[in-house]
């Protein structure tokens, strides 16, 4: 499968008919839904204004560094309010916790694995 934006130029129709002729399936995000990157928007502009523009890095090895150490204090320091005033890190890990003590079956493994996968989208990085 291969999975697009809606503003991504491989949208073009003659890409997508390689796609069809290969039998690949075609994913797109709906035109106008928010909701669709609102997390990596919030991140972006979070990463933007509050270590980004303020430190001006002079070289990459100091923006790879500065971005990596944001990043891990954005998942595990930052307190955000639409989880709560918590953490990524502490949403996502006491989910975890709270469902794994109840696991009793392969069903129950397979929602863990389930729920892993989209709590995944809280923890950036």
């Amino acid at each position: 499968m291969r999975s697009f934006s809606r503003g991504e130029s491989g949208q073009s129709d003659d890409f997508i008919d390689v796609l069809k002729k290969n039998d690949i399936q075609i994913s797109m995000d709906g035109k106008g839904r928010w909701v669709d990157n609102v997390f990596v928007e919030r991140l972006w502009r979070s990463l933007k204004y509050e270590e980004i523009y303020p430190k001006c890095y002079d070289t990459v090895f100091e923006a790879k560094a500065g971005i990596s150490a944001y990043i891990n204090f954005y998942n595990n320091e930052r307190l955000h309010q639409a989880l709560d005033y918590k953490t990524p890190s502490e949403v996502y890990n006491s989910s975890l916790l709270s469902i794994s003590t109840n696991t009793n079956s392969t069903t129950d493994l397979n929602n863990l694995i389930k729920i892993d996968l989209q709590k995944e989208q809280l923890m950036i990085g």
